[in-house]
């Protein structure tokens, strides 16, 4: 947890130093430092975090499926 905390205040002041107000790979959760926010635009919620949970029932099988969103930038 203290390497998380280290990166989240390193990453903070590279952003108020260089007065930027992204930084590649920014941990926004202590607790889930792996998870990234997802600017999807949509009314009344345009950023997303987290893990999404997906639940399918196949022949009475119930199939689940985590999956972490992690930010990647299409225009790069």
């Amino acid at each position: 947890m203290l390497l998380v905390i280290e990166e989240v205040s390193r990453q903070q002041r590279e952003m108020w130093s260089e007065k930027k107000t992204r930084v590649d790979q920014r941990i926004v959760s202590l607790s889930q430092p792996h998870v990234r926010p997802i600017v999807r635009g949509k009314a009344g919620k345009p950023t997303e975090f987290g893990a999404k949970l997906s639940v399918s029932c196949v022949d009475n099988y119930v199939f689940l499926v985590l999956r972490y969103l992690v930010w990647f930038d299409r225009g790069a």
